[in-house]
């Protein structure tokens, strides 16, 4: 009992400090990330030698932590968020027991909790912010050619996908959740190296799996899924990121701002990335030569209040809030 007052209050503080920290500066100092990661070693190792706790538990969180690490760097390189919420992510499955997961939990991923339950009041708060404080017109304004082609590659993507993912699940007889959610990540990123393939594997899937393909309720869910990630895409995540972006002056540019996608796609042949966490004084040396005048930049939003939002959902109802609700219902 004293040892979960004791992660409580570490994550308290931890949460106040990085959420103020992120808030009001733009950033997460590491040597708070290591500060955690250094409490919570010395903890278990000391609930190790000396406390009566079951010692499958201490594995099983050490499990946990180093796919929560594998999970956080994936979402880094794959530009879905910076290398501070990686790492901050990473600090909070340090600090959070793994006893606390009693909702919802895949295991060995006990984490995943945490996450659904930091994107979750992010995405309700990204939603209103998208859909009441913007016009009519700027969301009509999204309903164009490249974002309508954008969604119907994803749909094709997905097709495919969802496919080649369940087909290696039965051959390999894999019945682990866990497992399977990191085949379709995998063959996801895959995806978007080489998209040819996800054509191949469309079309494959057409001519081998039309007992499927013949059946209604497929075709429904799939397109209740299509409908619903494109409605999201567009009213939310595009909108939200045309409120969040502004043109400036390339002499303007600054270390640690985030160039639009839009843009760095452009600069491509100047091996220019997107990353989330920003540019550098590098690639701000870079866009100048290339001889552009002007360029969009976005407004990050801080994550951090809302990871700390997310570990005191997960510890008040002792796991998935999403599956908590469902068991309101």
């Amino acid at each position: 009992m004293y040892i979960n007052i004791m992660f409580g209050i570490a994550i308290l503080a931890f949460g106040i400090f990085t959420s103020y920290s992120d808030i009001k500066y733009g950033k997460i100092k590491n040597f708070t990330i290591k500060a955690a990661f250094i409490f919570s070693f010395f903890l278990y190792l000391w609930l190790y030698i000396f406390g009566n706790v079951n010692k499958l538990l201490l594995t099983n969180t050490a499990i946990n932590i180093m796919i929560t690490s594998a999970i956080s760097i994936l979402l880094w390189l794959n530009s879905s968020w910076c290398a501070a919420d990686a790492k901050l992510f990473i600090a909070y499955a340090f600090l959070i027991p793994l006893t606390t997961y009693q909702l919802g939990t895949i295991q060995y991923f006990e984490s995943f909790g945490l996450l659904v339950n930091s994107f979750f009041p992010f995405l309700i708060f990204a939603s209103f912010k998208a859909l009441f404080q913007t016009s009519a017109k700027e969301k009509i304004k999204l309903f164009n050619k490249k974002n309508l082609n954008e969604i119907s590659n994803m749909a094709i993507k997905l097709f495919a996908v969802w496919w080649i993912s369940s087909l290696l699940s039965n051959i390999f007889n894999i019945t682990n959740m866990l497992v399977f959610y990191l085949l379709i990540f995998l063959i996801y990123y895959l995806a978007n190296i080489n998209k040819k393939i996800v054509y191949v594997i469309a079309i494959l899937r057409v001519i081998l799996d039309y007992q499927t393909l013949s059946k209604s309720s497929f075709w429904i869910i799939f397109f209740a899924i299509v409908f619903t990630f494109g409605i999201f895409k567009l009213l939310v995540i595009d909108l939200l990121k045309e409120q969040n972006t502004k043109k400036i002056s390339t002499n303007k540019l600054k270390k640690g701002m985030v160039v639009s996608q839009y843009i760095v796609a452009k600069l491509n042949k100047y091996k220019i990335d997107y990353k989330p966490e920003g540019i550098s004084t590098k690639d701000i040396n870079k866009i100048k030569k290339s001889g552009i005048k002007t360029i969009i930049i976005e407004k990050t939003i801080p994550f951090a209040p809302f990871m700390f939002l997310g570990a005191i959902i997960t510890l008040l109802v002792k796991g998935n809030i999403v599956v908590w609700l469902i068991n309101l219902l």
